[in-house]
């Protein structure tokens, strides 16, 4: 093969300028579509790696793509390296292994990305004045990197920090609708409470960092025991096991850990085992052994749908000390499983119907579920609630609406 000289004709730089548009043309009228079904594949079966390598061929094409940015090009840029960023495995970074995997060395990466990043925030300044271009692009990005359900996603309106000193290139997701949880009193409304404290939690598109973020917090994969969960698919029936979805640590107690989803308006609520037994007084059957003065606990648990699964799947048992009178609230734990190791969880329920907790479950929608931890029952702390009664239980999810 002859080399061509550098002091080529004027036709043969034509030819070869035409011969480039032609590749360009095909690469992305051909190739991109292509690479984007193999990636959606990958994504779907919870193959990283593939999808990994697949996102940044796709970022190779759009940096090399000649004319100005466009809403294409953004969002492929933007999707792949948050997802890089949310998914590659960091360990082998740097490394022979993974610059055979993935075909580029981590600084090449970094350089791939980090010569497009004026190009993609000029177009996010200047893409439309209503901004409404801008909107569409950032929420398909947060959905598709973090493998959203196309139905839970909601169009919102996305704003630059402006007003903070490292605002720029930071676009945060005004809520779909805002109600400062601030202006609502827990101990009044508590879902709208809950409702307006979920929302309140702002997804943020980094762009000087590449980074999808919930309180300046990065995005992580959720581990597939949560995904596999019975209730976890009860509330995301369309989420595949093996799906790349994605949530972020916002909130960390001594016993419980707060998870945001990434496209969803869902939080996840992790509580840890305590140290020492809480309930040891329930030895009663309920309602083998109730009294007279009780059964208006059966009635009230009945009358809550979302209790039935709890009545049906665990052994219910009363204090060991008989009511001999109806009172204004009684105790009762929750056990699963023969083994007297288990520790119960206690509910709490007052006289004359469900009222508190219980009344926010059935108007706010929210689901109350037990969940094991090292072979004994998570034990939650109380949530508030107006009427001073509580329901133990594992918070699992809250959609916002």
């Amino acid at each position: 093969m002859s080399k061509l000289p550098l002091s080529a004709s004027t036709e043969t730089a034509r030819l070869l300028e035409e011969r480039a548009q032609l590749w360009q043309s095909r690469l992305l009228l051909e190739a991109v579509p292509m690479l984007e079904r193999w990636c959606s594949r990958a994504m779907a079966s919870g193959e990283l790696q593939v999808a990994c390598i697949l996102w940044l061929h796709l970022a190779l094409i759009q940096r090399w793509r000649k004319g100005e940015a466009n809403k294409n090009s953004v969002s492929t840029l933007l999707c792949s390296e948050l997802f890089l960023n949310a998914n590659l495995d960091t360990s082998g970074l740097g490394t022979r292994r993974q610059a055979e995997e993935l075909g580029l060395l981590d600084t090449e990466i970094f350089e791939l990305f980090h010569s497009t990043r004026s190009r993609v925030y000029r177009w996010l300044q200047k893409s439309s004045p209503d901004g409404t271009e801008r909107d569409a692009v950032l929420e398909h990005v947060v959905s598709t990197v973090a493998s959203s359900p196309a139905r839970e996603v909601a169009m919102r309106r996305w704003w630059e920090l402006e007003d903070s000193w490292d605002g720029r290139g930071r676009f945060a997701a005004s809520p779909s609708a805002p109600l400062p949880a601030a202006e609502v009193d827990p101990d009044e409304d508590f879902a709208r409470w809950l409702s307006a404290s979920v929302a309140s939690a702002p997804v943020e598109v980094n762009v000087n960092l590449g980074q999808l973020q919930f309180r300046q917090h990065s995005v992580t994969v959720v581990p597939r025991e949560v995904l596999a969960l019975p209730e976890f698919q009860e509330v995301f029936p369309q989420v595949d096991v093996n799906a790349c979805l994605l949530w972020a640590l916002v909130e960390r107690a001594p016993s419980r850990e707060r998870y945001r989803f990434a496209g969803l308006r869902y939080e996840f609520r992790l509580w840890k085992l305590p140290d020492e037994p809480v309930m040891e007084a329930f030895s009663r059957k309920f309602p083998e052994h109730a009294t007279v003065a009780e059964e208006w606990l059966s009635n009230a648990i009945a009358a809550v749908p979302e209790m039935q699964p709890l009545w049906t799947r665990g052994k219910w048992l009363a204090p060991e000390e008989v009511q001999r009178r109806v009172c204004k609230s009684a105790k009762l734990a929750l056990s699963f499983g023969a083994d007297s190791a288990v520790e119960p969880e206690a509910f709490h329920y007052e006289a004359g119907g469900f009222h508190g907790e219980a009344a926010a479950l059935r108007s706010g929608g929210l689901s109350e579920w037990p969940q094991r931890s090292r072979g004994a029952l998570v034990q939650p702390e109380p949530l508030r609630s107006p009427c001073g009664a509580h329901t133990g239980g594992e918070y699992f999810g809250r959609r916002v609406t």
